[in-house]
């Protein structure tokens, strides 16, 4: 807090600007911004306006303090202390064009601050604000498509009538601004009339951090899951890892309409990092019906050498065991006799049993781990 009685302005705006993250320290910081309130320098105050607002509900003296900078002879500083006093509440539809113009500002705060006091008023008023938002979204700034995108979200479905022009922004836009575009867009349009096409190129793009959102974004249209099988399998091949592993996942969710999916995990079973290799074994286990490819890719994996492998193997095969016994039985007592880790015997132990018992026939687990391996044996 030093920083605040800084002889350099700028050293002072930025402690002002700082401070306003403090909430665990409110107390301690509402004095001193307060004084630098009635700084001489109106780029301290347009930071003071912004932190009191962020921090100061309830606090004695914030809400007097930005009413007297609602009148600074500075026009940001009082844009400030209107969109602060819009967040602490004091402030209803007729502050909608102070905050849409917040809300256009370049500074990052402004508009963050005026999109959260936004957001009541556009889901109140929502015809009011929508015309302004148009015009938000034309400007193409970065930060203010990301804080307008937030006021949308809350609108929720009042929001509609903007779908047009967010998925003409698409195109045109940076690689983080597509990306909050990729979220936003399923979330507004639960039908896919615009967000199923936006899924669709952002598969393709060429930014990471995109295309992860696309692969996220399936969650919004499992009915339309079948739509998303072929991105989903070029995303196995994916240059990120993480997407990789999140197309995985994805395709274990989509259920019978990934079968055409199989091959390509099965490859992906050979991957040289454990933790794919791990995922693509684990995901063998949504599959059905259960194929000899799928055993093959199993059993070879009961005998990796790492543990995490042979879990997600003995997991998988577990799952399948509840439909097809008959080929799950054998290989599991295999993988008893061959496993060392006791964890994971206990793990196969169990799974065993509960075979046994759906298809009526207990056994003694002691006679099968000992037993020469046949190529049937399961529990009819």
């Amino acid at each position: 807090m030093d920083a605040l009685k800084d002889p350099e302005a700028k050293v002072r705006a930025a402690a002002s600007q700082s401070l306003g993250s403090f909430k665990e320290h409110v107390k301690l910081v509402i004095a001193p911004l307060l004084e630098r309130s009635r700084d001489d320098d109106a780029g301290v105050r347009r930071e003071v306006a912004l932190a009191l607002g962020n921090l100061g509900k309830s606090e004695p003296g914030v809400e007097q303090a930005l009413k007297s900078l609602e009148q600074d002879s500075d026009s940001v500083v009082r844009m400030n202390a209107g969109v602060s006093l819009a967040l602490l509440g004091g402030k209803d539809a007729a502050s909608i064009p102070l905050l849409l113009a917040g809300l256009k500002s370049d500074h990052e705060v402004t508009s963050r601050i005026a999109g959260r006091a936004l957001r009541p008023i556009a889901k109140e008023t929502p015809d009011k604000v929508l015309p302004g938002l148009k015009e938000v979204l034309a400007t193409g700034n970065q930060v203010s498509l990301e804080n307008a995108l937030g006021v949308l979200r809350a609108m929720k479905s009042e929001a509609g009538p903007l779908l047009p022009d967010l998925a003409a922004l698409f195109d045109k836009a940076g690689p983080e601004s597509r990306a909050e575009l990729v979220v936003a867009i399923p979330n507004l349009d639960p039908k896919g009339d615009y967000g199923v096409a936006i899924l669709s190129k952002a598969f393709k793009d060429s930014d990471h951090r995109v295309r992860r959102e696309a692969i996220l974004g399936v969650l919004t249209y499992r009915d339309k899951a079948a739509s998303f099988v072929d991105p989903l399998i070029r995303s196995l091949k994916d240059s990120d890892q993480e997407n990789q592993l999140l197309a995985l996942r994805m395709l274990r969710s989509v259920g019978s309409d990934a079968a055409k999916a199989l091959g390509p995990v099965i490859n992906l079973t050979k991957h040289p990092d454990l933790t794919v290799r791990a995922f693509a074994i684990g995901t063998l286990g949504s599959f059905r019906p259960v194929t000899d490819e799928m055993m093959k890719a199993l059993e070879k994996a009961l005998g990796d050498q790492e543990l995490s492998v042979r879990r997600s193997a003995v997991d998988a095969l577990r799952r399948l065991g509840t439909i097809e016994s008959e080929k799950v039985f054998p290989v599991m007592v295999q993988a008893l006799k061959m496993e060392k880790d006791p964890g994971l015997k206990q793990m196969i132990s169990g799974a065993l049993k509960s075979m046994a018992d759906r298809a009526g026939k207990p056994v003694e687990l002691e006679a099968h781990t000992s037993a020469p391996r046949t190529e049937s044996g399961g529990p009819n």
